[in-house]
């Protein structure tokens, strides 16, 4: 397992702290992983796995199109990310054990993560910044602010928002970790608890209604009568709470959820809910909005886009609670559809839809006789695919669609893992039971003839 560990750190190292930056560590890991193993056999590309090379050559060569001052870099950072990890674990993930343990080793990782950031929603302490020297320009914009009295997360990445997403998937592994578990389920219960309750606290509204939504698919699937039980058992304790202390708790929590939801209602539906509830917070970022002015934007470089150093920016207008009129200047495009497009056209965008669909054919119709009961890998990945690419409408990816590749790795090496179970059913066990079978026979036929030889002496 040392050569998942060390890739795993390296995966949340983060890409804007001080030092040589990780892909290179990647790069130079992959070497002595193949030399030692000695598995460069393994570099092979399965026919339904074409859709990786296509997403691979667009990006690299739009890096290409479009050169700058960091192309070699960005594409040196993708090949690690992209090529190089997958490359790794598909040499370590070969059998069920090996399996059941990177997950396990995944799960418990990202508690221990979550632990350090719910102390950052809480204090605003980044362990990251102070271990990586992050500071200045390489912290995000928004250090430092609160919603709802916590102070906003970005843990090892860029982004608070990003930094959800990678949260909402790694819960679901969390769940998936839970409904299987046979073992120690107390402690895969709090690593669940601590998890789920980071991605809550980093208050992104987004992640806020999809993650639950994601949750209660997978324990949906564990079965009615489990969830039932839980729901029900929730319910009363929220009952009981609202009791206990009085109407003035249910109405602080209406007015709380209607404060951080209705800005984004205005924004789509161009309804003033945000004023009966008193929210100073604003919407969802003009993702609206966003569509019309990229498309106005880069209609004259439709096809290759207009490149990765080009900045786009926007005046925008607005009202606050109070009535007074603000004006500031957007340049983030949050949408990663749209980014795509912005930097690399339609050449750039093909690549990674077909990705996506790659990615979701691979997830929902790959045929695995799979290993366990109710709740499967691929069940848990192809809601986790689906989910996470809804989630690229309201951010532009960053670390975390690394950490997907990585998650995408495992899946395959579960497919695999899962087929050779079920050819070594298929193959082996008939003859077993044959043998088995013809052995019974042969020792009750040898039974009775000495049975008989003992009645004549």
């Amino acid at each position: 397992m040392i050569w998942l560990v060390l890739l795993f750190a390296l995966l949340l190292v983060p890409t804007n702290g001080r030092g040589l930056p990780p892909y290179l560590f990647i790069a130079v890991l992959a070497v002595l992983f193949f030399l030692k193993k000695s598995n460069i056999s393994q570099l092979k590309l399965e026919k339904k796995n074409r859709f990786l090379l296509y997403y691979a050559v667009v990006y690299v060569s739009s890096l290409f199109l479009h050169f700058y001052s960091g192309s070699i870099k960005v594409a040196a950072s993708f090949c690690a990310y992209f090529i190089l990890s997958p490359f790794i674990v598909n040499g370590i993930v070969k059998t069920k054990r090996e399996f059941n343990r990177v997950i396990s080793f995944i799960v418990a990782a990202f508690t221990v993560y979550s632990v350090f950031g719910i102390i950052e929603c809480l204090t605003a302490f980044n362990i990251f910044d102070v271990i990586f020297g992050r500071s200045g320009d390489a912290l995000w914009g928004a250090v430092g602010m609160t919603r709802y009295g916590f102070y906003l997360s970005y843990g090892s990445l860029r982004i608070m928002h990003n930094n959800a997403t990678l949260m909402c998937m790694i819960w679901a592994i969390a769940a998936y970790q839970l409904c299987n578990a046979r073992k120690r389920r107390p402690f895969w219960t709090l690593c669940w608890v601590v998890i789920g309750a980071y991605d809550i606290m980093m208050m992104s509204r987004m992640i806020i209604f999809t993650a639950p939504i994601l949750q209660l698919i997978i324990f949906r699937k564990r079965g009615s009568k489990w969830l039932t039980k839980r729901v029900f058992i929730i319910a009363v304790v929220v009952l009981l709470i609202v009791f206990v202390s009085g109407t003035d708790v249910l109405s602080t929590v209406w007015n709380t959820m209607g404060g951080l939801f209705a800005p984004i209602i205005d924004e789509f539906f161009g309804t003033s809910l945000k004023a009966r509830f008193g929210s100073s917070l604003g919407g969802s970022g003009e993702r609206f909005d966003l569509w019309g002015w990229i498309f106005d934007a880069v209609k004259g470089n439709l096809l290759f886009g207009k490149g990765f150093t080009d900045t786009w920016s926007t005046t925008i207008s607005g009202q606050n609670y109070l009535g007074q009129t603000w004006y500031r200047t957007k340049t983030s495009i949050e949408v990663q559809w749209l980014n795509r497009l912005y930097r690399t056209g339609l050449y750039g965008l093909s690549g990674f839809i077909v990705f996506q669909i790659g990615s979701i054919k691979r997830t929902w119709k790959e045929k695995v006789r799979c290993f366990e009961n109710k709740v499967t890998f691929q069940f848990v990945m192809k809601w986790l695919t689906v989910f996470y690419f809804f989630h690229l409408f309201g951010i532009a990816a960053a670390e975390e669609l690394n950490i997907y590749y990585f998650l995408l790795a495992i899946y395959m090496c579960y497919v695999n893992i899962c087929k050779k179970e079920a050819q070594t059913a298929i193959v082996y066990q008939p003859e077993s039971y044959r043998d088995m079978h013809s052995m019974k026979q042969e020792k009750k036929h040898h039974g009775k003839k000495n049975g008989l030889r003992r009645l004549k002496l």
